[in-house]
């Protein structure tokens, strides 16, 4: 075909399906994780003051970083070309989520084990 703009395609692909991930696993993450910040902050109202932080914090690094990428994009030149690039930058996302998301819950069980250990002593 003559003069297709795989990338303005691939951009239109990817922004939806990037938000709509990034915004679940925010909600998700947002919802359960109240139980273990409430733990670490038994205020109720700082730990869910926290816990919204938190979000908007994941919410900014992710979807900035989501939209920083499209301009590193090289051409892409075929149809082929724009599934493989969509995987890759799709693929990158998950895991920064995936990264992400393991981090925090090692961060959770750091803290919760030094606010046990004080609790014993």
């Amino acid at each position: 075909m003559e003069n297709i703009n795989y990338n303005i395609i691939a951009y239109l692909i990817y922004i939806p399906i990037t938000f709509y991930i990034t915004i679940y696993v925010g909600k998700v993450c947002y919802q359960n994780g109240e139980v273990f910040i409430l733990k670490l902050i038994p205020h109720e109202q700082t730990a869910k003051a926290v816990n919204k932080l938190l979000l908007i914090g994941y919410y900014l690094l992710n979807l900035g970083f989501a939209a920083l990428t499209l301009s590193y994009w090289s051409k892409i030149g075929h149809w082929a070309a724009l599934i493989e690039v969509l995987c890759t930058k799709l693929g990158q996302i998950i895991l920064l989520l995936g990264i992400m998301h393991l981090n925090n819950i090692f961060i959770i069980w750091f803290f919760a084990k030094k606010q046990l250990n004080k609790s014993i002593h």
